[in-house]
């Protein structure tokens, strides 16, 4: 599960929290997650990191050849 925190009324927003399975890629049980600027959700679990792109509901791919 998750919870939206809004900062503005420093309040967990209505409707949480949610099941996080629609964040696919992104493993069960994070420690952290925040929104940047870049419109990316980043997902923290132990000593590793998730990028989520955000309009394309997705993780990026962080392999290279």
């Amino acid at each position: 599960m998750y919870w939206r925190f809004d900062e503005e009324i420093m309040h967990v927003e209505l409707d949480y929290p949610r099941d996080i399975s629609i964040w696919q890629g992104v493993p069960y049980n994070v420690d952290a997650a925040f929104q940047y600027s870049d419109g990316n959700t980043y997902f923290f679990k132990n000593k590793s990191f998730w990028e989520f792109e955000d309009r394309q509901m997705s993780v990026v791919d962080k392999t290279t050849d």
